[in-house]
């Protein structure tokens, strides 16, 4: 009986997977800010599929839709000129997920009434990440510092 077990939780224990490097979450996640770019809503959907799955991906482009419904009541537009990654650290890894902490700023163009603003964020934020067929995905969020700078 005790072989069985052992037999069936090797099975369905997922291999630990090496997390993702910094350059490679980084690359990935930096593509989230090019949806302000994007030619219509379902090519920003996709953009954010490249960084995130599940619940977070349905939460993240409903985050997106009202800012870009609220940007286009004001006839005002955002420009994203610059991100800046600060710190990154894996702070669990198991099977085929991790958690990461990762520090950055996004340095914006806020452009409405035939004048812009300059504007720059800082976050920190804990991921939980997930690897499915095509590679590491978030899952979860969670903000633990938000700051306009500027």
């Amino acid at each position: 009986m005790l072989v069985a077990l052992a037999l069936v939780w090797a099975r369905a224990r997922v291999p630990d997977q090496a997390p993702p490097t910094r350059e490679a979450f980084e690359e990935r996640h930096r593509l989230c800010y090019d949806i302000y770019a994007a030619a219509d809503n379902g090519a920003a959907y996709d953009l954010l599929a490249s960084a995130f799955a599940g619940k977070e991906l349905d939460h993240q482009y409903c985050v997106f839709a009202k800012a870009e419904s609220q940007l286009a009541q004001a006839l005002a537009n955002v420009t994203v000129w610059d991100l800046q990654y600060q710190d990154f650290k894996v702070l669990a890894a198991r099977g085929n997920s991790c958690t990461i902490y990762s520090k950055w700023m996004v340095t914006y163009i806020l452009g409405h009434s035939q004048h812009s603003h300059v504007r720059v964020n800082a976050y920190e934020v804990v991921f939980e990440l997930s690897k499915g067929p095509d590679g590491w995905r978030i899952v979860s969020s969670r903000i633990l510092n938000e700051n306009n700078l500027a």
